[in-house]
């Protein structure tokens, strides 16, 4: 779906941000 193509990049940056902090 486009939707889990556009929501991939969004979810993996806040999992990034998570671990970062």
């Amino acid at each position: 779906m486009v939707l889990l193509l556009a929501l991939e990049p969004l979810l993996t940056c806040l999992i990034s941000k998570e671990k970062i902090e």
